[in-house]
């Protein structure tokens, strides 16, 4: 049985966070340049957004204890200080192969794995990729009476979607993403005009 943190706000998640970047990276700026762009450039910003979820039993926060990336450095090293200035710990995965295949996948697998196994029992395992690879991954979380969540920046397979607790999809991603930047560039509120005698209204 999962058990939970409680406190007086609600339900409080501990959480291991996986991501196939360059899965998300490519899926994302194929949809929206400026949200790859986000995605890749401010990850602090989609993970505070990420940490407060509601399901069919109420409210609840996250807690990332474990946070990591898998991103291929010959292609987007530009964009791992990022990720470490974020708390993350960040796997590189050069290209194995004359295609550019990478060892992301088996690397984010063995450590979702370890982390399955862990002293530390997390209640939810949070994979950030549209690979339907990660099927059998996510399969062993729900047997482990875990929760699942799935992130996808591009379209992904029923049988994939259909093992996860909770599913993300591109165009939420996208506007999750930029939901921070949005704010920012949100007009100020006009001010309140002064008061009849003159002075500023408080």
């Amino acid at each position: 049985m999962t058990i939970i943190d409680t406190t007086e706000n609600g339900r409080r998640l501990r959480c291991a966070l996986f991501v196939d970047f360059d899965n998300v990276y490519i899926g994302l700026r194929r949809l929206d340049p400026v949200a790859a762009e986000a995605f890749a450039t401010s990850p602090g910003d989609w993970l505070t957004a990420l940490e407060n979820g509601s399901d069919a039993d109420g409210d609840f926060t996250r807690r990332f204890l474990v946070r990591a990336c898998y991103l291929n450095p010959s292609t987007f090293s530009q964009f791992r200080p990022n990720f470490t200035r974020a708390g993350f710990s960040v796997v590189d995965c050069p290209s194995l192969t004359q295609q550019g295949k990478s060892s992301a996948d088996i690397n984010l697998v063995l450590d979702a794995v370890d982390a399955l196994s862990a002293p530390t029992r997390y209640d939810e395992f949070v994979i950030v990729s549209a690979d339907a690879d990660f099927t059998p991954l996510a399969l062993r979380c729900r047997a482990a009476d875990r929760r699942v969540t799935i992130i996808t920046a591009s379209p992904a397979a029923s049988a994939y979607r259909a093992v996860a607790d909770t599913v993300i999809t591109a165009d939420e991603l996208t506007e999750l993403v930029q939901a921070p930047q949005r704010l920012l560039d949100e007009p100020a509120p006009v001010p309140r005009a002064a008061t009849a005698g003159g002075g500023a209204a408080p």
